[in-house]
């Protein structure tokens, strides 16, 4: 009986200590949260250097209304997110949350009925994104206006052959590299260039960042033509320089005419070869001259036949200087090693052919009749039986001249009949002349111990026509 009693006891505690511990959890962790505040995001703007008497407001953007050299387009009252009146020299926007986590641009204005009067710069103007909380922020009206980044318009004109060509924008300092890159026609790296563009409708632009002091740059044209590797137009841009402009237009192979005459024929189907100067000596010289044999393929720029002794070579030469070797083997001879050469420097600036003659050039002849006339103050000095002569070469003067003196004939040399003191013109008909030489018209005089010629030298390209009058006046000692 006690035992029952003392476990309906126990039973009893139990109950009670379960249903008190359930009150105490229900007191501890049951408890009613709070109402949460909303967030709000404000921010507040001070402003310092305020001028007195000038009534300001404070107006907000999503961009900002400064380009990269600080100008600015002019702001209507109706562009502006929202603006508040300067107060005590500050503003507040009290909620911003609609613009969470969105950059906003703030300036100062003046008011004005219809545009506000913009107050700050690129330098002051405030760049908020909103945030959570109280913020603060100021403007110093009177910041110094900062340092911008100018632009240089680069206009480029392209003739509409070479559209969809690339251009690269070079730094002077890249210029041997990147020529020697272009030249083996391998693609410029990043490194190498600042801007590329592609040629379109005939024109392309490219902007520049304008720099603090002048520099040199260069733009290349890629591959225009076949066998061009590149063009280039070099230009100066400073602090001022707004806009530079450079023009490509159609580049025109440059003509090399080559003649080839050997004992005055002009030969046919014989070899020429055009060669660049630094192949002649390095590679084409050796090759013909140590070994014997013929220029080896890569060597030698082109080869040609000639037909009727010509030929003709067509290279682009569009800027300095480019140096080539006419070279024209097997000359009298069937070996390569027996050669005739010439030197040839094609300029950008050329715009005629350039000519070369290998050999002998075929001379040109005319017939010519000439009147010959003694001048007065050598009347006098006739001697008896005097001739005026002609002389076809006047390099062989001193020759022509001693054999006459002794009595004997020469080739090349032409008399007249007699002159006398009453018969000072004489005529001398068909004389055959080579254009390409001096000739000489000569008259002895004084007596057979002691005489000299009196001349008239002249070239014989100069003469016109076929028939010349010639007064002989010049003194010459005897040669």
């Amino acid at each position: 009986m006690r035992k029952t009693i003392y476990l309906l006891t126990m039973l009893g505690i139990f109950l009670v200590a379960f249903s008190c511990s359930d009150d105490i959890a229900d007191a501890v962790y049951h408890k009613t949260d709070p109402a949460k505040d909303p967030q709000k995001s404000s921010l507040t703007i001070l402003l310092k250097g305020m001028e007195e008497g000038k009534s300001y407001i404070v107006g907000a953007l999503e961009q900002s209304p400064f380009n990269e050299e600080g100008k600015a387009d002019e702001i209507k009252a109706q562009n502006l997110l929202f603006q508040q009146p300067v107060a005590n020299g500050k503003v507040v926007f009290a909620d911003l949350m609609d613009y969470y986590k969105k950059t906003l641009y703030f300036n100062v204005y003046e008011k004005g009925e219809d545009t506000p009067l913009l107050v700050t710069h690129l330098g002051n103007q405030l760049q908020y994104q909103v945030a959570f909380g109280g913020i603060e922020k100021s403007i110093d009206l009177q910041a110094a206006h900062p340092d911008v980044i100018k632009k240089t318009v680069i206009d480029l004109t392209v003739d509409e052959s070479y559209n969809d060509k690339v251009m690269y924008l070079v730094k002077s300092e890249q210029q041997k590299i990147v020529e020697s890159k272009l030249a083996d026609g391998t693609e410029l790296t990043e490194d190498m260039y600042l801007v590329k563009v592609t040629s379109n409708e005939g024109k392309a632009q490219i902007i520049l960042n304008t720099p603090v002091v002048a520099t040199d740059y260069l733009v290349y044209l890629v591959a225009p033509e076949v066998g061009l590797a590149y063009l280039k137009r070099g230009l100066k841009v400073g602090d001022e320089t707004k806009n530079v402009t450079a023009e490509f237009s159609k580049e025109i192979k440059k003509q090399i005419n080559v003649s080839v005459v050997r004992e005055n024929e002009k030969l046919n189907n014989h070899e020429v070869y055009l060669i660049t100067e630094q192949n002649w000596k390095n590679k084409v010289k050796p090759q013909v001259e140590k070994k014997h044999g013929s220029p080896e393929a890569g060597t030698y720029v082109e080869m040609k036949l000639t037909k009727k002794g010509v030929v003709s070579f067509e290279q682009f030469c569009a800027e300095g200087e480019q140096r080539y070797v006419v070279y024209v083997p097997k000359w009298e001879t069937d070996y390569y090693d027996s050669y005739k050469m010439e030197n040839v420097s094609l300029t950008s600036d050329l715009d005629i052919p350039y000519e070369v003659t290998i050999g002998d050039a075929p001379s040109e002849t005319k017939i010519v009749d000439f009147t010959i006339t003694i001048a007065p103050e050598f009347e006098s000095q006739l001697m008896f039986l005097s001739y005026a002569c002609v002389l076809d070469n006047a390099a062989n003067f001193k020759e022509a001249y001693d054999k006459l003196a002794s009595g004997g004939d020469y080739q090349g040399l032409y008399k007249s009949e007699q002159l006398s003191r009453d018969v000072l013109t004489v005529e001398i008909k068909n004389v055959e002349i080579d254009l390409s030489r001096d000739i000489i018209v000569f008259v002895p005089v004084g007596s057979f111990l002691s005489h000299y010629p009196i001349t008239k030298r002249m070239k014989g390209s100069d003469i016109q026509g076929n028939s010349i009058s010639v007064i002989v006046d010049q003194k010459e000692a005897r040669p």
